[in-house]
Formats: structure tokens, C-alpha cells, sequence
């Protein structure tokens, strides 16, 4: 846990300085962005065709020397 307060105050540093040439979007007191990005209604939605598990096959890739067998 010390580490992860090291790093924490690392990232603070200077942040608090009089001098600094930016101002937060917090000083600004601009609002949060939400969440989530909203959705467009107006866009086109595609019927994916059913998965087949007949027809999903394993990739085989190639690893530099070593070739991995995919299952996913």
C-alpha cells in the first residue's frame, strides 16, 4: 500500500502550486461529462444472424516460434 501512496502523491505534486499554468476543469466548476455517451436515434440497427456452432472453427495464430490454438 505504500507503494500505491507514493505513486498517488507523485501525481499530486505540484498540483496545488500557486504558480501552476492551468486551472482545473473542477476550479472552472464545469459540470462532469456523463457516463455514458448517448445514443443517436436515429441510427441503423443490423440483425446479426444466430452464432452456428458448426460453422465457428479454431484459429490457429502465429506466435513468433510458437503457434497457439485458439478456442475462443
Amino acid at each position: 500500500m505504500d507503494s500505491f501512496n507514493n505513486n498517488r502523491n507523485f501525481m499530486k505534486i505540484g498540483f496545488d502550486l500557486p504558480e501552476r499554468e492551468f486551472v482545473s476543469d473542477q476550479e472552472r466548476r464545469l459540470p462532469q461529462p456523463p457516463v455514458e455517451k448517448a445514443i443517436d436515434s436515429n441510427l441503423r440497427i443490423i440483425e446479426l444472424p444466430a452464432v452456428d456452432k458448426n460453422i465457428i472453427r479454431h484459429n490457429i495464430v502465429e506466435n513468433g516460434d510458437t503457434i497457439v490454438k485458439r478456442t475462443d
